[in-house]
């Protein structure tokens, strides 16, 4: 198994220099943004096209990003097309998140109260 750590942001633009928001020993939950309390980081963005550009097929992609999953997804215009099942957090039924992922072909369920599968239709592939 191949494990690459990338110190990014996920976005819709790559190379921005934007600030996080960390809590103490909370790393896993940081926060795009200054309106958050925590330390203030300075990251540079990076999008899921970059990261995905050398890898031909995604089978399940798990997209945990705080709350910026359409930030995040907006930057995944080539590699949508390379998953063909997304895992993501959504409070609520419809939000732009799952709007967009219709409108790139794929259909939403609920796993939970707070977690959507995207599954890609088969005439979308």
């Amino acid at each position: 198994m191949n494990i690459d750590i990338v110190e990014a942001a996920l976005s819709n633009q790559a190379g921005e220099k934007v600030i996080a928001s960390v809590l103490p020993g909370k790393f896993g939950q940081a926060r795009l943004g200054t309106n958050s309390v925590g330390e203030q980081v300075e990251v540079v963005t990076t999008t899921l096209d970059v990261l995905l550009s050398d890898i031909k097929k995604i089978a399940l992609m798990k997209l945990d990003v705080e709350g910026n999953e359409i930030l995040a997804l907006s930057g995944a215009g080539k590699a949508l097309s390379k998953i063909d099942v997304v895992i993501f957090e959504a409070w609520n039924p419809r939000t732009d998140a799952t709007n967009f992922l219709i409108d790139q072909g794929f259909q939403i369920k609920a796993l939970d109260s707070m977690n959507k599968i995207a599954i890609k239709n088969k005439s979308a592939s």
